[in-house]
């Protein structure tokens, strides 16, 4: 018989390797998905993932036009912002869902912290 704690800590170890093989996938196959960088112009100036589109977290949720003139060519779209706690990411993706109709909206957590600390490729 396991023992609960012994069960947990499986699996958080479980679920942390998803988690990695999740970026590491999304690092992998970036031709197979829309990337949206929600941060302001100039932090995605600084730098982003490879293939991402800005699109402003602030302008695409306070004009639907623009969220409806999005087109992520039939393609999962992947929303990313700061990481952590922070739900920008999160309400641009569900203003791609409720405002655009959008269908295959995912929220990459870890967000531009997560990428830039595990030295994946950056693009400026």
């Amino acid at each position: 018989m396991i023992r609960r704690p012994l069960l947990t800590m499986m699996m958080a170890l479980l679920l942390a390797a998803a988690a990695a093989f999740a970026v590491a996938r999304l690092r992998i196959d970036t031709s197979l998905t829309s990337l949206f960088d929600a941060r302001d112009p100039a932090e995605y100036a600084a730098g982003h993932i490879p293939g991402a589109i800005n699109v402003p977290a602030d302008e695409a949720i306070s004009d639907p036009d623009k969220l409806s003139a999005v087109d992520s060519g039939g393609r999962p779209i992947i929303c990313y912002f700061g990481g952590g706690t922070c739900e920008v990411s999160i309400h641009l993706a569900e203003a791609l869902v409720y405002q655009a109709g959008k269908k295959r909206v995912l929220v990459f957590m870890g967000g531009w912290p997560d990428w830039e600390g595990a030295g994946y490729p950056v693009e400026k």
